[in-house]
């Protein structure tokens, strides 16, 4: 059984924007209605990122309207918050509200839940977008945890969002809405058709509806409906009383149909990326692997999805190395392929490669669920590591005029089975060395043969029975490190070097 009833509710409101002058807030008051006419009954409790100096977070309160001598005065002047950074980055500065110590039952319902919040900021030191983030969960337990997985915060533009927050988003334009702002989840006077496959009744808001689904992602969760209508009693009271109902879905929203329906908010919970897994398991060098995506609610539908994968000590919104292969990218946020297969638990890309280098190294994988063109798009997925061990063989290019009879020439470009960028029509000739791995193998570097084939040409998918008209090269000097000379660069050929 699910155990509801009237639950804490934590907001948080934050700068939305960038501020230069810090931020000063006045008034954060709750209301039961969206309206912000009816003053919540329960009990706030206010906490804020550091203040400044004399201004506090408990300074703030509602307006006494105070006026001297008939004339209205700003009785605000020793009631603001103001944030200790004045030039705050986004969602740097904050406060928070915990509302809690109400009753509940099918009378009072209108009173155990906060609908909306008025955000009174000083104009001078206002932001004009709102962040706000809100848990509906019960007391101590996060809205996800670490151990289940991560979501992207879309709400709030952010790569994670974190665990404590059932649901984020952005208010724009918060000073001219008047500061009354709704905390509404979902979609108002929307139902999605699907049979549920939990009911609960006694659910106080749309929030807390979602985070039981989210509660029930094992179960097969990915959306919701959340029924609230009130009436009177029959008998001469105007009492009135509520039907308050969560029914947890196992379709997803987006691809099943809905209809209009007053009393119903429907919503669809957030993708949560729990793992991610190679096959096989641990892909040697130019070997072929496919990366499976694991979680729960994943949009499957969504054919924008995307993955990068980045050397461990880059960010996600690095260039992706030149040695990863199979995997495109047009600019730093923009690649492809799209998935070969998905479902809601699993995404699968496949066709993917790695060269190794002249080094151990880890690379990490990315996730974007779409649409992928923004840094916070992609974000790491839990243990999402693959450790690359040294290439057998490296090679570095050298341009033949730099070239010293002793071959002691300073290398133009160095990276294990890539062509450097730098030869074009310019070049002319080059020469490429060959370094082999100590102790990796005994044979003799005098026998060492090589091929050069194009980029798009991969030695398991046939890459090197598609060049077999090219002739091999042997060693023009005798000695561990094998120099090659390979004659004049061709400008419109990405080509790659495989030795046998």
């Amino acid at each position: 059984s699910i155990e509801v009833g009237c639950d804490p509710v934590r907001l948080r409101i934050a700068n939305g924007n960038p501020l230069h002058f810090g931020w000063r807030v006045r008034e954060v008051i709750a209301y039961t209605d969206e309206a912000c006419t009816e003053e919540a009954a329960a009990t706030i409790t206010l906490s804020s990122s550091d203040p400044y100096r004399e201004h506090p977070v408990d300074l703030v309160k509602k307006n006494p309207d105070a006026e001297e001598n008939g004339t209205a005065i700003d009785s605000y002047l020793f009631h603001e918050f103001w944030s200790l950074c004045h030039s705050c980055e986004k969602d740097q500065a904050w406060i928070e509200l915990l509302a809690e110590g109400w009753t509940c039952d099918s009378e009072t319902c209108r009173h155990n839940r906060i609908s909306s919040v008025k955000v009174v900021q000083d104009p001078v030191h206002a932001a004009q977008h709102l962040s706000f983030s809100q848990y509906t969960g019960l007391a101590g337990a996060p809205a996800v945890s670490a151990a289940v997985g991560v979501r992207s915060d879309v709400g709030l533009r952010n790569r994670h969002m974190p665990p404590d927050w059932t649901a984020s988003w952005t208010q724009a334009d918060a000073v001219a809405t008047g500061g009354c702002h709704t905390l509404a989840c979902g979609t108002r006077g929307k139902r999605v058709m699907a049979a549920p496959f939990k009911s609960v009744p006694g659910v106080s808001s749309a929030c807390r509806c979602k985070q039981l689904c989210l509660d029930n992602l094992e179960e097969g969760c990915v959306s919701w409906n959340f029924y609230y209508e009130e009436d009177y009693n029959f008998d001469a009271t105007e009492t009135t009383h509520c039907h308050q109902m969560c029914y947890l879905l196992k379709e997803p929203m987006a691809t099943t149909r809905q209809v209009d329906s007053g009393n119903f908010t429907a919503g669809a919970v957030d993708a949560v990326i729990s793992s991610v897994v190679t096959e096989p398991k641990e892909p040697q060098s130019g070997e072929l692997f496919s990366v499976h995506v694991r979680g729960w609610a994943i949009p499957h539908h969504v054919p924008s999805q995307r993955i990068k994968i980045m050397r461990e000590e880059d960010g996600c919104d690095g260039t992706q190395p030149a040695a990863v292969v199979g995997l495109g990218c047009s600019d730093t946020f923009i690649c492809s392929p799209k998935p070969a297969s998905a479902s809601s638990t699993e995404v699968v890309f496949s066709g993917i490669a790695i060269i190794a280098t002249s080094a151990t190294q880890v690379y990490k994988i990315c996730y974007c669920g779409g649409p992928c063109h923004q840094p916070w798009h992609f974000a790491e997925v839990p243990g999402s590591e693959v450790t690359m061990m040294p290439a057998r063989f490296t090679f570095s290019v050298e341009a033949s005029n730099t070239v010293t009879p002793n071959g002691n020439a300073k290398a133009l470009f160095s990276s294990p089975g890539v062509l450097s960028p730098n030869l074009n029509r310019k070049t002319g000739d080059f020469a490429l060395r060959v370094d082999r791995r100590a102790f990796y193998t005994y044979s003799d570097p005098t026998q060492w043969l090589l091929k050069i084939v194009k980029g798009n040409f991969h030695p398991e998918a046939g890459g090197m029975a598609a060049q077999d008209h090219c002739n091999a090269i042997g060693p023009s000097d005798v000695f561990d490190n094998k120099q090659y000379n390979t004659g004049t660069a061709d400008p419109g050929d990405s080509s790659t070097l495989l030795t046998r």
